[in-house]
């Protein structure tokens, strides 16, 4: 490429200052890392406490930023060229000019875009993008826990608040948006038959399966339901509690074009079959999967001829 790759900033006992949103009345604090969560795919994802501990929040919380510049496995799987201070200079040089925002204008009024024009774009087009790309997800997955208010601290992790990191002042492009989440201390859902007796594993997979139903209830179509998406924590009275999280890749009801559209969707994502044939495949007799209704009726409509 020429040009050295930036360091990234997010690694264990940096501090990040991030400003809260509107309901914390803007508020400036600073952030420390003491985990992170590699590799970044759609967001960077680290442990952090604030300090010192402010608006009575955990003392360990969940950090994703949705940063253009460090979703190094977005940037490969799209074929994008690693970040560097130079790109960004130039971006923000872009961003300002006419042609950079009626570049964004359209992305946002054509999500295919890319699927018709992508091979062409130069790399600060593909920058562009990248950003549009990274401010869709952190919309879907502030709507999904809005959505779903009340299984916050239950079924899915608490929202705290949403945060931003302000980039360039003359273009609100180069902002980082981001969320700051509870922290749920356990263990991923594909580890279970590794870390629970085997008399848990019927329960903790039917909870799970219930969380994903909830969500269809809600118009919601998760698109990256799978069982590393699952955090399960063992509470104090011994009992095995599944949690969903990651909803950035999330779809709703009013993005489909009719009720027909929106079930032969439901039917190809088969989000409660990612969950429950895997686990049955994996705990290998330790867990008997039972398909609801709603889903013997989507294969009856859509995979009988398959």
């Amino acid at each position: 490429m020429g040009h050295e790759e930036a360091e990234c900033p997010y690694a264990v006992g940096n501090i990040i200052s991030l400003q809260l949103d509107a309901s914390h009345n803007q508020q400036t604090v600073e952030a420390k890392i003491t985990r992170v969560f590699e590799p970044f795919t759609l967001s960077c994802v680290m442990l952090v406490s604030l300090e010192p501990p402010v608006l009575g929040l955990d003392d360990q919380m969940v950090l994703k930023l949705f940063d253009r510049r460090f979703v190094v496995e977005f940037r490969e799987m799209w074929g994008i060229d690693s970040w560097t201070p130079d790109i960004e200079q130039q971006f923000q040089q872009f961003v300002m000019d006419n042609s950079g925002s009626e570049f964004i204008t359209r992305l946002k009024a054509d999500d295919k875009l890319v699927d018709k024009e992508g091979d062409s774009w130069n790399n600060l087009q593909d920058e562009a993008w990248v950003h549009y790309r990274m401010q869709d997800f952190y919309n879907r997955e502030t709507e999904v826990y809005h959505t779903m208010r009340d299984i916050q601290g239950k079924d899915i992790p608490r929202l705290f608040t949403s945060v931003n990191i302000p980039g360039s002042p003359s273009s609100r492009y180069t902002d980082v948006s981001g969320i700051l989440v509870q922290y749920i201390d356990g263990f991923e859902l594909y580890a279970l038959g590794d870390s629970t007796p085997s008399q848990f594993w019927q329960s903790v997979c039917e909870d799970a399966i219930r969380i994903v139903r909830l969500f269809g209830n809600r118009g919601i179509l998760n698109q990256d339901v799978n069982v590393r998406n699952f955090i399960v924590q063992k509470g104090p009275a011994g009992i095995f509690k599944p949690s969903m999280i990651d909803f950035a890749t999330c779809r709703f009801r009013r993005e489909y074009k009719d009720e027909h559209d929106w079930r032969e969707w439901k039917s190809r994502q088969d989000e409660e079959g990612a969950v429950g044939f895997v686990m049955q495949r994996m705990l290998k007799g330790g867990y008997a999967y039972h398909r609801s209704a709603y889903y013997r009726q989507l294969d009856y409509e859509f995979k009988m001829d398959e």
